[in-house]
């Protein structure tokens, strides 16, 4: 099926050991030695120009890239492809492959599910090479500009809150991650929920609309977001998901359970949002955490480049 493997390493992501395994489990599969490339301690322009290298060299198509990392790093080589200028001419001749390297795996699991019990050849054997289309992020505040794909999601407020408390929080430094996994689930519900009573929420307004208090807005890119399936956008689907949340707290909890159990909530669209945030507030895009300052104008748009990806349509969990 492939000439050639490809794999970009992150080796000091929480479950890169896992995924060096899956990697071995790919030489088999495909019957060839992987070209190793080590982004250890990189920084997100740093893999884009890793990536544009790595293409510029690519003689040996079609080709996979496997990525061993987490999702800042998936998004960072997402990012890096989709940009080249080599993008439309590769087409699905270049295939990327995260491999669950990191902790939460939002972008590996959309694509092909949790890795439970599960080897490499029977992911492949059910999976194809399909096109992903990104979501671009693009944000202008008083401060700077900047832009990000967004592969898997972009959340505004609550759950950015949240993941910025628990990544400062002092069982983060104190050694929780080696508690039983119940404890540390259990320390990770609680923060967020602590999150959200704490937070003070954010003015945001859309053009030709109302100003609103928000707690949380929310674009998701495919079928999932992390390992809930709400199923209301299909993976590969030019579309995507956007919910929002104006109250908090048992609120949240209703926003939660319509968005994710009952299926009902929320609006796919295949057209731009922007709107402007009143006051400071927090980001997660990808897993990345950003401050954002007051006065903000925030675009989420389809990027008009796809990225191919080994993925399965229909996913077995």
């Amino acid at each position: 099926m492939f000439q050639s493997l490809i794999v970009l390493r992150n080796d000091t992501a929480t479950n890169a050991r896992r995924s060096r395994e899956y990697v071995d489990q790919l030489e088999t599969h495909f019957s060839l030695s992987a070209q190793s490339v080590d982004i250890s301690g990189c920084t997100a322009e740093k893999i884009h120009d890793v990536v544009a290298k790595t293409l510029d060299a690519l003689d040996s198509l079609p080709a996979v890239m496997a990525i061993v990392g987490g999702d800042g790093t998936v998004s960072s080589v997402v990012h890096g492809v989709v940009m080249s200028p080599h993008a439309q001419a590769l087409g699905d001749q270049l295939a990327l492959f995260p491999l669950w390297g990191g902790n939460a795996n939002d972008i590996a699991t959309m694509l092909n599910g949790v890795a439970k019990n599960v080897t490499m050849s029977q992911v492949c054997e059910r999976a194809t090479v399909q096109p992903i289309y990104p979501l671009m992020v693009s944000v202008d505040s008083p401060g700077g500009s900047f832009e990000r794909i967004a592969t898997a999601y972009a959340s505004f407020g609550a759950t950015a809150e949240a993941s910025s408390l628990m990544e400062s929080s002092a069982h983060a430094r104190s050694g929780t991650k080696r508690r039983p996994f119940i404890i540390r689930v259990g320390r990770e519900i609680l923060d967020f929920w602590r999150a959200i009573i704490r937070m003070d929420g954010f003015g945001m307004s859309s053009p030709g609309e109302e100003s609103v208090h928000a707690y949380e807005r929310l674009f998701i890119n495919g079928p999932r977001i992390a390992r809930i399936r709400h199923g209301m956008v299909q993976l590969g689907q030019r579309a995507y998901l956007e919910a929002m949340a104006t109250k908090k707290n048992a609120h949240m909890l209703l926003y939660a359970y319509r968005l994710f159990v009952k299926k009902s909530y929320g609006t796919v669209t295949d057209q731009p949002t922007t709107f402007h945030i009143r006051d400071a507030t927090m980001a997660q895009i990808d897993g990345e955490v950003i401050g954002i300052e007051p006065h903000t104008i925030v675009r989420v748009a389809i990027h008009e480049t796809p990225f191919y990806a080994v993925a399965q349509s229909r996913q077995i969990d």
